[in-house]
């Protein structure tokens, strides 16, 4: 009995040192691997250097691989989707949709968490900013000078994604605070699709 006491010690002892000595990378792709889906509504504040403040709200889902729906409804009405091939952005007001091929943009902070972990390790240096409580957060920074993000902020609750912060290269600062999420949900393949209403006019950026 004395003995099974000892390896059962000596494994747990084994397991914790393995996980205190993951790399902030292999962390964080545990943490983003444990969904292939979610839900979600948010609060977005956009800061921009004169220090103005713009604020709005709406729901998210995403699916991976590459694919997501960002409907803002307040102040304006806007969808963005990615349907895996084609980034869709429709504001609704205007009655104007732009089309874009998806694999020539890689800027929508929504594409870092609907996209694979591997392609984050390619392109960002990822460092254990903060762990405080319940929350754990990570900081990416970009490999090349030439990317359109300066920095990302990633913070988990209870290993839940909770909040993502980006700062592009003008400086400007986009704040997402998630509640009401749904990890693995069943989503309806029609949420990451876009035909556009008749009478929209649609540009191929």
């Amino acid at each position: 009995m004395k003995q099974l006491k000892y390896y059962l010690s000596f494994f747990l002892l084994i397991f914790s040192f393995n996980i205190l000595a993951a790399t902030p990378f292999e962390q964080l792709d545990t943490l983003l691997s444990n969904f292939h889906a979610m839900s979600a509504n948010f609060a977005q504040k956009t800061v921009v250097k004169n220090g103005v403040t713009k604020s709005s709200a709406g729901t998210m889902a995403l699916k991976r691989p590459g694919k997501f729906r960002w409907e803002i409804t307040q102040p304006n009405h806007q969808i963005v989707i990615a349907d895996g091939r084609y980034l869709w952005i429709y504001d609704v007001d205007l009655e104007q949709a732009t089309k874009r091929d998806l694999s020539k943009d890689s800027n929508s902070p929504a594409l870092l968490l609907s996209g694979s972990t591997s392609a984050l390790e390619q392109r960002f240096e990822i460092e254990n900013f903060q762990t405080k409580g319940s929350k754990k957060t990570f900081q990416l920074k970009p490999k090349s000078d030439q990317d359109m993000f300066q920095k990302v902020m990633i913070v988990f609750d209870n290993d839940q994604l909770s909040q993502m912060s980006v700062i592009d290269s003008l400086g400007q600062k986009n704040i997402f605070s998630f509640s009401g999420v749904k990890i693995n949900p069943t989503l309806s393949a029609t949420l990451f699709q876009f035909h556009p209403p008749k009478g929209v006019d649609v540009i191929q950026d």
